[in-house]
């Protein structure tokens, strides 16, 4: 039996800031072909040796790569089934330099552009696989983009509800339709809030952690204008977005807003790449089963958890649904 051959090549997902978004660099080779910087491995460089090379062979730019991420695709040829083609990406953001082609020859054209309209020159799904792993790696782990975001102004918006940032004013409306409600804690992780003081720090802690985190809102009701709850997603893993929990005061229950906010949540995962949502609830929360049940979603899996306000255990049931 012939010994398989690693033909290895390394290259690097390259970004840059642009205001909230990130953008990223798709070359297209002389073939017509997009795809990240890449190339072979020479002589006896580092697989991070060859990345760095080939980023400025085929964009111009000199950068060095952020640690901690590396992602490998793999795969066999069809016409050399000795061979296995083996490509390893890393990571590298560029601020004060400009990409132009420095081969043309080999490179036609460089394009930039946020992670949808990306996603749209890419013709393989494993090539998606890692931008999405990169995306989700700097989104999570990169401290300095963290620290710039500022998503005060992000809203997302249904028939009967709005889902926006928090503000100071919203004091008396959330502290009376949801805090300070015993019976909206029931299946939730949170306590009662039983003052307005405490309310206040409350909001002010909700109103810093919402500037920074997308997808975390509080209800408002479009007819009221009042604030009547709060909701959130995030994206757990590469195109998985789950729920972080719905909860609108008890005034406000049975009227279909939950049914309407996480649709929302699905459509708007759906429009980032995602490929599956998943929604959880405590086991006796039936209302909440028959919300995601509605919704389309399927069950997955139970998981025993420990309450950690009582130490009381409990059971978490995992709904999904495919978003392709």
């Amino acid at each position: 039996m012939n010994k398989v051959q690693i033909d290895k090549s390394c290259g690097a997902v390259v970004f840059t800031i642009d205001g909230e978004e990130i953008k990223y660099i798709m070359v297209e080779e002389a073939s017509g072909f997009f795809s990240l910087p890449k190339g072979h491995v020479e002589n006896d460089e580092t697989e991070e040796e060859t990345a760095i090379r080939e980023i400025k062979e085929e964009t111009g730019l000199e950068l060095s790569l952020i640690p901690g991420f590396r992602e490998v695709q793999e795969y066999d040829l069809l016409d050399r089934s000795d061979v296995r083609r083996q490509i390893v990406f890393f990571l590298a953001e560029y601020k004060d330099q400009e990409p132009h082609i420095v081969r043309p020859n080999e490179v036609k054209s460089i394009r930039i552009n946020n992670l949808k309209d990306t996603f749209k020159l890419i013709e393989y799904d494993s090539l998606k696989n890692v931008l999405l792993s990169a995306d989700s790696f700097i989104k999570k782990s990169y401290e300095k983009l963290r620290g710039m975001a500022d998503y005060s102004s992000f809203t997302i918006e249904t028939k009967n509800v709005m889902l926006k940032k928090a503000t100071e004013s919203d004091l008396d409306d959330i502290y009376n339709n949801l805090w300070r409600h015993e019976e909206s804690t029931r299946y939730m992780l949170w306590t009662v809030t039983d003052s307005i003081e405490k309310a206040k720090e409350r909001l002010r802690k909700s109103v810093k952690f919402q500037q920074v985190e997308k997808y975390a809102f509080f209800v408002y009701e479009k007819r009221s204008g009042k604030a009547i709850g709060f909701a959130g997603m995030e994206e757990i893993k590469p195109g998985v977005y789950e729920d972080t929990g719905i909860a609108v005061g008890p005034e406000f229950v049975g009227k279909g807003y939950g049914t309407e906010i996480l649709t929302a949540f699905m459509d708007e995962a759906r429009k980032c790449g995602a490929h599956k949502f998943v929604a959880s609830c405590r086991k006796k929360n039936i209302a909440s089963h028959k919300l995601m049940m509605k919704c389309g979603l399927s069950f997955s899996h139970d998981e025993d958890r420990t309450d950690p306000r009582d130490g009381s255990p409990y059971v978490l049931e995992f709904n999904e649904i495919a978003l392709n």
